[in-house]
């Protein structure tokens, strides 16, 4: 949402500074949050997690009501259908890899569980099935199918795809590392992920000022 604010309302030249900054803070929470949330899990317990986001979250929509000016209201519809079935497409499949599967057949006593859902990642299929056939036909679709004919915006959207699933593995296991194997203290799982996600804020801002001041693809 941010981003898309970002696009809206700042015009060419100050657009990559505008997206650097809301990166530069996103990734500035993923240093932070692994500290302070460490510190709380070690404290209180992993449940007040979430329990912190709720009051984090009403205020900034109270901020961004008063802050953020209205935009030009554009004269297209909504395509709810393809957005309901993007939802249900992707709940399924983190659900279907999260979740411990279902055997559908007789399974032995001594056997293991397998570690993922069929029925669920095979409802996901079906959803993103009927979602790519709603977005060829929809007029004002969630999704411009076209885009992706692009060689560069296919090839930027391949490159933060394996970047993001990189940085989520090393960020989801290190502190299973340092809890398991290492048997460290909460805490010390917090400060290994500092070591790895210190210099993304200052990578984002700085980007976003080359971006600016050069060019996006010299950036790149």
């Amino acid at each position: 949402v941010a981003m898309a604010i970002a696009s809206d309302f700042y015009g060419e030249q100050r657009r990559g500074l505008a997206l650097g900054i809301i990166g530069a803070v996103t990734e500035a929470g993923g240093v932070i949050g692994p500290l302070y949330g460490a510190l709380i899990v070690q404290q209180f317990g992993w449940q007040y997690i979430f329990y912190l986001n709720v009051p984090i979250v009403i205020v900034l929509m109270i901020v961004a009501w008063r802050l953020i000016p209205s935009g030009t209201r554009l004269h297209e519809g909504i395509d709810w259908i393809g957005a309901v079935l993007l939802g249900l497409a992707l709940t399924c499949l983190s659900l279907g890899l999260a979740q411990q599967g279902t055997d559908l057949g007789p399974t032995p006593a001594n056997a293991p569980a397998p570690q993922n859902n069929p029925i669920s990642i095979g409802l996901a299929i079906i959803f993103l099935i009927a979602f790519v056939l709603v977005e060829r036909k929809v007029r004002w679709p969630v999704v411009d199918l076209t885009l992706f004919k692009r060689l560069p915006f296919s090839a930027t959207s391949l490159v933060s795809l394996l970047v993001g699933a990189a940085l989520i593995i090393a960020m989801a296991d290190i502190p299973i590392f340092v809890d398991t194997v290492l048997q460290r203290p909460v805490l010390d799982s917090g400060l290994a992920l500092l070591r790895l996600t210190a210099m993304i804020p200052v990578g984002a801002l700085l980007g976003g000022w080359l971006c600016s001041r050069i060019s996006c693809r010299f950036t790149a």
